[in-house]
């Protein structure tokens, strides 16, 4: 009975969340679920850039970014995943679905160089000394959301590296090391450069995930 209970909340919340994505990122919205068809048994993608949409605005605004700024994020992740289904199943769609998608991704028209920041090559970006504030900050924040949770960094890469060892062979040849090696150690820092944040905000948080949970508990 408790499982089943904690399931109907976990549905409630996510339909809440995904009708203010709907409403607050129609033009996102609209790219995922009828540009990148995630709909039925792709609804869990869908789901999950919902959920990392609204962990983005909370994480803006404990940083203090500005509203521009939350904007960039939120839209970001609000479309990240839309053409999984795409690339996993394009004969799922046909020829002219495609190049509708093509339109409503130009409507969305999510940031290119945020949108960089979700992919394997990022890593040698970060490396390079490239990466803007901006970028790591939506790299940490697509670490942290599983499926349709927000975790902490390690518990997520826990889940995603046991399950692709190596998502990268080429990146991992320029890295020189384990990808995930790589990942873990760019991601602890871009967490201590939050905590850092935090603490001179004078906002107490002894846990990213736990403190932006709350926020959504609270929300939704």
């Amino acid at each position: 009975m408790g499982n089943h209970n904690r399931k109907r909340e976990r549905d409630v919340r996510n339909e809440a969340i995904e009708r203010y994505v709907e409403r607050a990122f129609p033009s996102q919205y609209g790219l995922v679920i009828s540009g990148g068809k995630l709909i039925g048994d792709w609804g869990n993608v869908a789901r999950h850039c919902f959920v990392q949409t609204v962990a983005a605005e909370e994480m803006a605004d404990l940083l203090g970014l500005s509203h521009q700024e939350k904007l960039l994020l939120a839209s970001v992740a609000a479309c990240h995943d839309w053409e999984k289904r795409l690339q996993r199943k394009s004969t799922d769609f046909t020829d002219e679905e495609k190049k509708d998608a093509q339109v409503l991704f130009q409507a969305a028209h999510p940031d290119a160089m945020l949108m960089g920041a979700l992919t394997p090559y990022f890593l040698l970006k970060v490396l390079a000394g490239e990466a803007s504030f901006l970028q790591l900050i939506q790299f940490l924040i697509d670490d942290m959301a599983k499926g349709d949770e927000f975790v902490s960094f390690d518990e997520r890469i826990d889940e995603v590296s046991a399950r692709n060892p190596n998502p990268e062979p080429e990146v991992q040849e320029e890295l020189g090391r384990p990808y995930w090696d790589v990942e873990r150690e760019i991601g602890h820092g871009v967490e201590k450069m939050v905590y850092a944040i935090l603490n001179a905000r004078h906002i107490p948080c002894a846990s990213i995930a736990v403190a932006i949970n709350e926020r959504l508990k609270n929300r939704f």
